[in-house]
């Protein structure tokens, strides 16, 4: 077997150590050890992988949407959010959460009062009734649901496809008839119970009050765009307001100045980019209102975690306007309604993320080719600098060798 060894091993007798092939062993020691490290943990992070296809089956008819909503100078008091489809009716059979949340001009949440538990209400959602509402009046809510009307919501929280019309809660009542919480801990007050518990005579509403939408709401995926309008309440009662909303109101005027904090369509997962949040819009005019639309287009996401877990989101892109809106008198009926509108269409192919990580082998070869390659290249170096060193040897001291084997510095140690 002696025949076939490639290692040939020179003699310590012939071997020559020097100073500049010590150094080279501990510069290239520091080099193995710090490209290892880098190695590993460039190994040790999870990759992914992007595929696009064609959903045809539409597996998961359910969109589910995430949203928190601040509007700086608008009253809970005056303001209602409703989903609708592409006709501008109703979307039914959603599952959803509202949660109202007054806060200061600064964005605070006012002490001491509860949040109003709420649903998808209808809204101004033409320019005539917008007028109307600015105009006041007694504020009565639908008692039935329908293609255009909301009832007061019960509170369900699952998606139930197929329905033709909302369960309707009207009262306090019918919510204990139902074994529906009422209040919880005075965190929050439902909706229909606000005239019951005397929610605005408690805690009347103040000057330059805002209002915070917490929003989580499980709707039908449909075909065409869909929208969520967050705009007046269709039916405004006035003497519910701060003098100075109802005054700027007989002045037609209404501030939808807002941030978004939060919007999202599905499971959060890593490197999921959330465009709108953070987005702020103020007013554009000190007379008039403003319409801020946002058009979105969605795209149905599947990420596959190494352990077998899979996400079901969306990702989007969007393309927003404002426009100043005018309102002179109850003859404007094709007017376009101020407000927020959120209008978003689904894509027909799904991108699908799966997480992977590299191969044990494919570190190993990287480690063979870091030890084999930092060996190799200083020992080029060491030959390099010991011939140097022994040319100007023997020019400046007329000595001559017979042996000029340098130093390695696999064998400087």
């Amino acid at each position: 077997m002696q025949a076939f060894d490639t290692f040939t091993k020179p003699d310590r007798e012939f071997q020559v150590k020097t100073a500049v092939g010590g150094y080279l062993s501990l510069c290239s020691l520091v080099s193995i050890t710090v490209l290892f490290v880098m190695e590993l943990l460039y190994f040790m992070e999870i990759e992914t992988r992007d595929e696009m296809f064609i959903d045809r089956k539409q597996a998961n008819p359910v969109l589910n949407i995430t949203t928190s909503i601040l509007l700086h100078r608008m009253s809970c008091a005056a303001m209602d959010v409703n989903a609708l489809d592409s006709k501008m009716t109703n979307l039914f059979g959603g599952g959803h959460e509202i949660l109202k949340t007054r806060v200061d001009s600064e964005g605070i949440p006012l002490s001491g009062v509860p949040q109003i538990r709420d649903g998808f209400r209808e809204v101004s959602d033409t320019g005539v009734i917008f007028w109307t509402a600015m105009q006041g009046g007694h504020w009565a809510r639908a008692q039935t649901s329908g293609m255009r009307l909301r009832c007061g919501p019960c509170f369900s929280k699952e998606f139930t496809p197929g329905l033709a019309e909302d369960e309707c809660c009207n009262s306090c009542s019918d919510l204990r008839s139902r074994n529906i919480p009422v209040s919880n801990k005075h965190e929050w007050i439902p909706e229909q119970c606000l005239s019951e518990t005397g929610y605005w005579t408690n805690w009347p509403a103040r000057e330059n009050e805002g209002c915070r939408f917490d929003i989580t709401a499980s709707v039908a995926k449909l075909t065409g765009t869909s929208q969520l309008v967050f705009t007046l309440k269709e039916k405004l009662d006035l003497p519910i307001l701060s003098n100075g909303m109802r005054n700027d109101f007989k002045r037609q005027f209404a501030n939808f100045s807002h941030t978004i904090t939060r919007l999202g369509f599905g499971d959060p997962y890593p490197g999921l980019v959330h465009v709108l949040d953070g987005r702020s819009k103020t007013q554009m005019h000190d007379t008039g209102a403003s319409r801020f639309q946002y058009d979105l287009h969605l795209i149905p996401t599947k990420y596959r975690y190494l352990s077998g877990q899979e996400a079901s989101s969306h990702q989007y892109s969007v393309t927003e306007f404002a426009k100043k809106i005018t309102y002179a008198g109850e003859d404007e009926h094709n007017a376009l309604t101020s407000g927020i509108y959120m209008n978003y269409d689904v894509t027909p192919f799904t991108v699908k993320v799966t997480e992977w990580k590299k191969s044990w082998t494919h570190f190993i070869t990287e480690c063979c080719a870091i030890l084999g390659g930092i060996f190799a290249f200083s020992g080029m170096l060491d030959t390099f600098a010991y011939r140097i060193t022994k040319n100007f040897s023997r020019r400046f001291t007329g000595e001559s060798t017979v042996f000029d084997t340098p130093s390695s510095a696999l064998h400087s140690y």
